[in-house]
């Protein structure tokens, strides 16, 4: 039923598909249940329409920049060894003492490969050590996978 409303070039796959028709239905019904109102139809079209719309140009526009990263430049990696992967690793000191650790493993290619991210409970400890922390999950991560060959890269 919502499909009938949206331009062709928003439909492109089936998780679209799925998404257009149980959006409405979604979106009226928290509005109803939450707030007792109901958004005019038109109103929820245009949004989703909108919506679509944004997600396919960021879309476009990164699948350009994907392939215009094929060139080896300052700004991109380029790996001395067909097995060898980049692990980014990044920690964060949230409030209240939580820390978020997160890691990226990069192919030669720089395609993401896996990434992973993990929250600590209430850990006391100083940036030094959450760092090394990053450094431990991603190395886990990576071996986890079964790479060998790594280059580990953080920010401390």
């Amino acid at each position: 039923m919502f499909q009938s409303f949206l331009p062709r070039n928003c439909i492109k796959t089936p998780k679209v598909r799925r998404f257009n028709h149980f959006f409405p239905e979604i979106a009226s019904r928290n509005e109803l249940y939450f707030q007792q109102k109901r958004t005019p139809w038109e109103l929820i079209r245009g949004r989703a329409i909108r919506c679509m719309q944004e997600f396919n140009d960021v879309w476009e526009h990164t699948r350009k920049k994907r392939a215009s990263m094929s060139q080896v430049g300052p700004n991109v990696w380029a790996s001395r060894s067909n097995n060898c992967v980049k692990i980014n690793v990044d920690a964060a000191l949230l409030d209240g003492n939580w820390v978020g650790l997160d890691t990226v493993i990069r192919d030669v290619d720089g395609l993401v490969v896996t990434g992973g991210v993990k929250r600590v409970v209430k850990a006391y400890w100083v940036p030094e050590v959450i760092e090394g922390k990053a450094a431990l999950y991603g190395l886990g991560l990576a071996r986890r996978f079964g790479f060998q060959w790594v280059i580990l890269d953080f920010d401390y």
